[in-house]
């Protein structure tokens, strides 16, 4: 998975089709969420920098830096 995270927006590119994505803040309100499209899925989510997301794709989660 490749990811990018812009101004409001985090893209994520991967290889599963139909896959919800979703980015929660530190407190797990869900802030934006999406499903893949063509294997890719743009996600709009407002964080401010330095902060933290966390990023729910499929069944798994990472931790993302917004800088």
């Amino acid at each position: 998975m490749t990811s990018f995270v812009g101004s409001n927006s985090f893209f994520f590119h991967f290889c599963n089709w139909s896959t919800k994505v979703a980015v929660y803040d530190t407190s797990g309100m869900e802030l934006g969420a999406a499903v893949s499209r063509g294997g890719k899925t743009l996600v709009p989510a407002r964080l401010p920098q330095g902060s933290i997301a966390i990023v729910k794709i499929g069944e798994k989660s990472v931790k993302v830096a917004v800088k």
